[in-house]
């Protein structure tokens, strides 16, 4: 990587995770087979943002029971979110919206981890009444 700037390069091998909440400026990911990590996520409020708004891609977690997700890539430490709809572009071609997280080692949250749980319900539950 280079710089702050998240980066993936070709050959570089990608799998899909599913989310937890970020809060804290915490993230965990597991994969299918339940391999889990926890990551720090130095712009957290960007992810934040984000999630429980119904905008991330989602990976069946059981018959009827989703969860947001993303593509890892745990050696540039890099999440990849793909958005949840596409989109219409100028020539008529669909496009999923998308964007990269840089990621880093675990640290100790921080003190926003209340703060931004309640942040993440709140988005929740607006976006469940809208639909």
């Amino acid at each position: 990587m280079m710089g702050d700037e998240p980066a993936v390069e070709a050959g570089d091998i990608a799998s899909t995770v599913m989310l937890s909440p970020c809060v804290g400026g915490l993230l965990r990911t597991w994969d299918g087979s339940n391999d889990t990590t926890l990551w720090s996520v130095p712009d957290a409020d960007f992810l934040l943002s984000r999630q429980g708004s119904g905008m991330l891609g989602r990976s069946l977690r059981e018959e009827g029971r989703f969860v947001e997700s993303g593509l890892l890539v745990p050696d540039r430490q890099t999440l990849m979110q793909r958005g949840r709809f596409p989109t219409q572009t100028d020539d008529g071609s669909m496009q999923l919206d998308g964007s990269m997280v840089r990621l880093e080692p675990a640290a100790a949250p921080n003190q926003f981890t209340i703060d931004d749980f309640r942040t993440l319900l709140s988005q929740a539950i607006r976006h469940c009444i809208s639909r």
